[in-house]
């Protein structure tokens, strides 16, 4: 399957679908969709805003597939990623699910970030029953983070951070308004 090809004649309705799969499974790769899809933003045959967008949108609708999954415990998709899941006690888990449901904010955001933890976040946190719409916003803001870091830097080199550092701090700002905006929610509601 060549990957440039099916990008060049579907556009960005293959690029949603290829992050799609990358939220659900982990594959393909997002820099394997990410790097001929710059290639077309250097030529001028898509924009980075557009590339940014679908593919964000694609790997975050992806990873709330998953989290359902695994929420709802259809274990066909979530079972795949998660197979080592098996050998952990029942102890571990628990403690586990404890510690990620008093910190789910900065799990989350963090662990989609490292290669190996970003592709097991949305299962661990549809196990432990995160806030669906605190997962559906650290998704999104964290998908868009990486789609720009990983287009951006091949589309703009060097001045990254002078191009994108003001949309970067949007985003950054409102990761952490939300997260305020839901701790402040999660107090009341605690306190009543």
């Amino acid at each position: 399957m060549n990957i440039e090809l099916i990008i060049q004649e579907y556009g960005f309705v293959a690029i949603f679908l290829f992050l799609l799969l990358n939220g659900i499974s982990g594959l393909p790769s997002s820099p394997l969709v990410y790097i001929p899809v710059s290639i077309y933003v250097l030529r001028g045959t898509m924009t980075f805003e557009s590339v940014v967008f679908f593919g964000s949108l694609g790997s975050c609708t992806g990873n709330i597939l998953l989290y359902e999954c695994a929420r709802r415990k259809i274990m066909l998709i979530s079972y795949l990623k998660f197979k080592k899941e098996k050998k952990l006690s029942r102890r571990k888990k628990n403690k586990f699910s404890r510690y990620f449901l008093k910190n789910p904010t900065t799990i989350l955001f963090v662990g989609k970030f490292i290669p190996m933890i970003k592709v097991v976040v949305p299962v661990i946190a549809g196990k432990a029953r995160v806030n669906r719409l605190l997962f559906g916003m650290i998704m999104l803001i964290s998908n868009t983070i990486w789609a720009y870091l990983v287009v951006g830097s091949i589309v703009y080199g060097e001045n990254l951070l002078s191009t994108v550092d003001f949309k970067i701090r949007f985003l950054v700002g409102l990761f952490l308004g939300a997260t305020f905006y839901l701790r402040r929610k999660r107090q009341k509601s605690s306190l009543l």
